[in-house]
């Protein structure tokens, strides 16, 4: 008799709950009655991922047919993607880059508009030839929204928690502009997240009502590769939302000036709830003294998330900026030649680092100095050398590894990585895979503990642009999948 059917819906809701992604598409194959309730139980679909991303117009039409109702949905610009994203029930969805026209505004908002259960919506660097005006307005209340400042006035009527807008076009960047995100934000009165990516945003603090809007920020983020010439008015702002802003990140790429500086050190000394702070540019003509900070210590004591982008020639100065930091837990450190004896400093003074993010690893990091004793997670974003030195000196803490962007992938990094007892997750960010990683995948998925890869690469298509492909295999479980997917793949 087979029992196990006759367990009610929520029961076997629960036990499919307790599954991992690979194991539950599993189960949804068994039958009809599994396949309909993990399709319909919106918890489980979270976990799921719908890509419409430069699929053929064949498999555009089985996607037509799919039953279950999806919640997260990656796709481009088709008329075919916009009839199957309204077939589900989406609170996630994400457009790849195109350039827009009055028309397709208009469709998209059409589209928004009905997907009420919207949540998140990432317009994925959209792009204008110009900013276009749309009668209609999305109406839908997304939480978290990314979208290209051009585009901003069509969500005007939404309540937003967290917002990320772009600006790359410095051209077509006009003081309007400032006016649709100023008009926009003077509506929100749950922003919690804000971030300002690209140019001529400094034009925005200027603007009088703008520095004395107040809502219950907590994470500041500002990104620009044109000087910051509006730092007195971006201090104002700051100082409306100290007692509120847990994160502040401000950052540049240009020559840095003396304004930054002046963020800082407001920040270091008034944002009483700081958790992460991130350093941009500073010039040793205009470094901050630090040691003359007033009040700071009992701020920076709490941070607990720190990036530096930058450091002074001065070593006692970075020292002495360090030991303002003494309970640091991620550290996001942007790399330069010659950075030995910087990374000796941070190791020694800041010994409760659990999470570290390199822009790339090289020789500088096979100093045995350089030890963090309780490492747990390592991110790499660039290959820069051999890291195999390096992790295995943290084999017995390092519990994550993600490769971000690697040409390849050396037999001296899998046995590195091999030695690391207590591994439970690997990010792999190829062009292919090698025989050395492949061993290595297979020799981790083997343990008993269970293991999750996570795997993305980007190959060229048959029209000579590039696909970026992502694959996510729980082991010990999903290790029939990973050799399926070996063998489609005619790996060697």
């Amino acid at each position: 008799m087979d029992y196990i059917n006759l367990l009610p819906n929520h029961v076997l809701t629960k036990i499919f709950g307790n599954l991992s992604p690979g194991m539950t598409k599993s189960c949804a194959l068994v039958c009809k009655r599994w396949d309909e309730i993990i399709g319909t139980t919106s918890e489980l679909m979270k976990r799921y991922q719908l890509n419409l991303e430069d699929i053929e117009e064949h498999e555009m039409k089985k996607a037509m047919k799919i039953q279950r109702k999806h919640q997260r949905v990656l796709a481009d610009w088709s008329k075919s993607s916009l009839n199957v994203i309204l077939r589900h029930k989406l609170q996630f969805l994400t457009f790849t880059e195109f350039e827009y026209t009055p028309v397709k505004l208009s469709t998209l908002v059409e589209t928004l508009n009905n997907l009420p259960s919207l949540k998140y919506f990432d317009a994925n660097l959209l792009t204008l030839k110009k900013s276009e005006n749309c009668l209609n307005q999305v109406s839908t209340n997304i939480e978290q929204l990314k979208c290209a400042v051009e585009v901003i006035g069509i969500f005007a009527c939404c309540t937003v928690r967290k917002l990320k807008i772009y600006s790359y076009r410095s051209r077509s960047f006009n003081k309007q502009m400032n006016y649709s995100i100023f008009n926009f934000l003077k509506t929100q009165k749950d922003l919690e997240e804000l971030e300002l990516i690209g140019k001529q945003f400094s034009e925005l603090f200027i603007l009088p009502d703008f520095i004395v809007l107040k809502f219950p920020l907590k994470v500041l983020k500002y990104s620009s590769c044109t000087p910051f010439t509006h730092y007195k008015e971006f201090i104002k702002f700051l100082n409306q939302h100290k007692r509120t802003l847990t994160s502040l990140e401000v950052d540049y790429s240009t020559e840095p000036q003396f304004g930054i500086e002046l963020i800082h050190k407001f920040a270091l000394e008034n944002l009483i709830n700081l958790k992460h702070f991130k350093i941009g540019h500073l010039r040793d003509n205009h470094q901050i003294s630090y040691h003359e900070l007033t009040d700071s210590t009992s701020i920076t004591k709490n941070v607990e998330s720190l990036a530096i982008k930058a450091r002074s020639t001065d070593m006692n100065e970075n020292k002495r900026f360090l030991n303002m930091f003494p309970n640091i837990k991620k550290l996001n450190f942007d790399k330069s030649e010659n950075d030995e004896e910087l990374l000796c400093c941070i190791s020694e003074i800041c010994v409760n680092i659990e999470r570290l993010e390199v822009s790339s690893l090289d020789k500088d990091f096979n100093n045995p100095k350089i030890l963090f004793p309780k490492l747990k997670e390592l991110i790499i974003n660039h290959d820069g050398g051999d890291i195999s030195v390096f992790i295995t000196r943290h084999s017995n803490t390092l519990e994550k590894i993600s490769f971000k962007e690697f040409d390849y992938f050396p037999s001296s990094f899998s046995k590195s990585v091999l030695s690391c007892p207590n591994l439970n997750y690997l990010e792999l960010n190829l062009g292919e895979l090698s025989f050395a990683s492949i061993v290595m995948i297979y020799s981790i998925s083997s343990r008993s503990k269970p293991f999750k890869l996570v795997f993305t690469r980007t190959r060229p298509s048959f029209d000579s642009n590039f696909v970026t492909q992502h694959y996510t295999f729980n082991f010990p479980e999903d290790i029939a999948i990973f050799k399926d997917f070996w063998d489609e793949n005619e790996c060697d």
